[in-house]
Formats: C-alpha cells, sequence, structure tokens
C-alpha cells in the first residue's frame, strides 16, 4: 500500500508539472542593451542634477548631468533604467523607514556626439535629437549603503518604460 500510494504521488506530481510545463510559455527574447553603467554600492556617487533655469546674479547654483554611451546599431532606445539617491534624506537610518521624497518628472534628452578636440578633453553633447518629459516611471528601493563618513545612502532604481 505504501509503494502504490508513493507511486501515486510521484504520478500526480509528474502529471502536475507535465501539464505546467506544457503550457509555459518562452519569455520573448531580450533586447540588446545599450549601455550598462552600474551604481557604485560602496562609497556612492552623486551628481546633483537639476534642469539650469536663468538665474539673477548670473550664477547657476546646479548643473544639468549628462552621460555618454555608443550606440552601435540602430535599433531605438526602448527604455531606460537607472539609480539615484536622496543625499542627506534619512542618512541616520539604516533603512528608509518612509516613502522617499519622490521624483515628479524626469526630463530625457538625446544628443549627436561632439568628439572631444584634444585627448585630455570630453566629449560634449552637439545637437539635441529628442526630447520628453516622463511622469510615468517605477521607483524601487534597492539598498542602503553605509558610506565611508558613517550616514546611509538609500538607492533607488528608476524603469522609464
Amino acid at each position: 500500500m505504501k509503494k502504490l500510494l508513493l507511486t501515486f504521488s510521484f504520478v500526480s506530481i509528474f502529471l502536475t508539472i507535465a501539464a505546467w510545463v506544457g503550457a509555459f510559455e518562452p519569455p520573448p527574447p531580450l533586447e540588446p542593451v545599450k549601455w550598462q553603467q552600474r551604481p557604485d554600492m560602496v562609497q556612492g556617487a552623486n551628481i546633483i542634477s537639476i534642469p539650469i533655469m536663468p538665474a539673477e546674479n548670473g550664477v547657476q547654483p546646479w548643473a544639468t548631468v549628462a552621460d555618454d554611451w555608443l550606440c552601435l546599431d540602430g535599433s531605438p532606445v526602448s527604455d531606460l533604467h537607472f539609480w539615484g539617491s536622496y543625499p542627506g534624506w534619512m542618512e541616520n537610518e539604516p533603512d528608509p523607514p518612509i516613502s522617499p521624497p519622490g521624483v515628479e518628472v524626469f526630463r530625457i534628452q538625446v544628443y549627436s556626439d561632439a568628439p572631444a578636440v584634444a585627448p585630455e578633453d570630453f566629449s560634449r553633447p552637439d545637437k539635441l535629437l529628442y526630447e520628453v518629459w516622463v511622469k510615468d516611471f517605477q521607483e524601487t528601493y534597492v539598498d542602503s549603503i553605509l558610506l565611508p563618513w558613517g550616514v546611509f545612502e538609500h538607492k533607488y532604481k528608476y524603469d522609464l518604460d
């Protein structure tokens, strides 16, 4: 009786797995990644990026941050994923106990490349090719890291699909 019950259980499990596998559809092929740059999860790296607005005194307190990447094929950019944090926010807490301050909108601009003139120079954005303001995105808490100077930085991932 034990042998029959064990065999029946095995057949039942096998049929369940077979039925599940039979209904399984493989995921669609992954789109090629154009550029990947992982966040610094050891020391953190914060670059304040706020759109440059005209200043009354002519001094701009912040800058718009740019990063370049090489597009090796003609396929479109379908989504963006990047990491950020809120410098100084809840820095004495190892885990963020409340919702982050939040981001209202991202301004995404794609420029052609103005190559560096000299080897010690950097390339720069040239002509604006595309611009979009994105309000619909996913903000996901990733981790909190202890910075070398004893405060915490809470990392978030932003998915703009």
